[in-house]
């Protein structure tokens, strides 16, 4: 790949070109793009996004204090003659355009889209790990899955780069669609679908075709690497005329596994069938099986880019989800499930599954599970019927859980409490005294159940 690719103002001003209204002449070279003026060092280009509860260019300021030498905003602000400045029409349309763009410029590169109501996160990092085993990768940061943080992404691909794996996030029709556009993945994986965003995609049918948009939009020779257990997803094979690779554990697959054992917290272990044959025994620390079509998925992957079993072997047996189901270890023999990240049917079933594999005093903090529309009520009933055998305590946070609340209040073998505020239901806890318990929190992420975890930490380090 050229080296002569760079952030400068000939690259800007031909990749703004249709909602340019006025640019700086500027021999600067850019860095590194950024949308926090907080994160910005020197030589860096800010762009000053609009959003519903922020404007961005409220912050150019600072961003200039602490090394912005190039500025994108759509006000016509008064700035230092030594900056760059690019007035544009849209701040959101200007990065995805330069992404864009920036993506083409690499013509050999693999791009692997991952998408799917649930597991898109796990299924990025455990890609990625096994594809860093032997490719220069690039994996998406965080959660970058939106139309703000995949084309931040894209800006991290440079020469040395032989696959990017993205992740794609969707809450209506149409979103998956223009990360396509601006990504271009030649390779895609879907992990599932469920009444996650049913509230904004408006239905189920909308949340099929909004995921299959990244089928639809795969080249001919591209790959596509679906979940043949789910049914919705099977579908999708009669509607790609390039190669598919299944995966699976329910159904027959290309990718899948048998000899499943659960060894609670500390991981589970399975046999790898491919094609029908085995391929070897796979164990891994990470708890929770029900994450395992996400390993399968990732080593379906792994599989059609020719990484050896051996080296996947190694891999998985080291690997530990970043920012997702961590395990803590804290005084008086209290071990924390931290799945606080977000919340959704399958996944709190599976959290709760690992739960129960506790041989402690067994806790479930439990938060709304949010966005699923006319199915809340009874999915979150489930999730009430699921919890009155094997746990000894429900603890419930938000309007929506009390349905799990009010299915279990009754029961005399369950303690349960229901708070609204978390403010409350962490008050409770600093006068409660576990001890020998494993607690189980996690909820959806608009209730910033991690301030539930941390409080639990405040209380161990204040027992110091």
């Amino acid at each position: 790949m050229s080296n002569k690719l760079q952030l400068n103002n000939k690259f800007i001003t031909d990749a703004l070109k249709d909602i340019l209204i006025e640019a700086s002449d500027t021999n600067q070279v850019f860095n590194k793009i950024k949308i926090h003026s907080k994160d910005i060092k020197n030589n860096d280009l800010f762009i000053a996004m609009q959003g519903s509860n922020e404007n961005g260019s409220k912050y150019i300021n600072e961003a200039i204090k602490n090394g912005a030498k190039g500025i994108i905003t759509s006000q016509n602000n008064k700035i230092d003659n030594n900056i760059a400045k690019y007035y544009v029409k849209d701040c959101n349309l200007a990065l995805q355009k330069m992404a864009k763009i920036w993506r083409a410029q690499f013509k050999d590169l693999d791009v692997v889209g991952i998408t799917g109501s649930v597991g898109k996160t796990t299924t990025k990092q455990i890609s990625s790990a096994l594809l860093q085993s032997r490719f220069e990768t690039l994996g998406s940061k965080k959660n970058y899955n939106n139309e703000i943080g995949l084309p931040l992404t894209i800006f991290d691909i440079n020469h040395n780069t032989e696959i990017a794996v993205l992740e794609m996030g969707m809450y209506k029709r149409g979103d998956i669609n223009l990360l396509t556009k601006i990504s271009m993945p030649n390779i895609g994986v879907i992990t599932n679908i469920e009444s996650i965003h049913v509230e904004r995609a408006g239905s189920e049918q909308n949340i099929f075709l909004a995921k299959q948009e990244l089928i639809e939009a795969l080249p001919s020779d591209g790959i596509a690497i679906l979940n043949i257990d789910d049914k919705q997803i099977a579908k999708m094979q009669n509607i790609f005329p390039g190669k598919i690779i299944t995966f699976g554990i329910e159904k027959s697959a290309d990718i899948s596994a048998k000899n499943i054992d659960s060894n609670g917290l500390n991981g589970f272990s399975f046999e790898l069938l491919i094609n029908h044959k085995s391929a070897g025994k796979f164990r891994t620390l990470q708890p929770g099986v029900h994450l395992l079509p996400c390993f399968l998925a990732s080593i379906a992957l792994a599989h059609k880019f020719e990484i050896r079993i051996k080296d996947m072997q190694e891999v998985i047996s080291k690997f530990k989800l970043d920012s997702r189901l961590q395990i803590l270890k804290l005084d008086n023999d209290i071990t924390i499930i931290d799945d606080s990240y977000n919340s959704g049917p399958s996944a709190l079933k599976g959290a709760l599954n690992l739960l129960k594999d506790s041989k402690n005093y067994k806790v479930a903090i439990l938060g709304d599970m949010n966005e699923l529309g006319k199915l809340s009520n009874q999915l979150h009933l489930e999730i009430g019927t699921l919890v009155t055998t094997d746990i000894d305590e429900v603890i419930c946070l938000g309007k929506q859980s009390s349905i799990i609340f009010h299915k279990i209040k009754n029961n005399a073998l369950i303690k349960s409490k229901h708070f609204l505020d978390i403010e409350e239901l962490n008050a409770y806890l600093s006068i409660q005294n576990y001890k020998n318990s494993t607690i189980l929190i996690k909820g959806s992420r608009t209730l910033k159940m991690e301030n539930i975890v941390q409080k639990f930490i405040q209380l161990n380090s204040m027992r110091d």
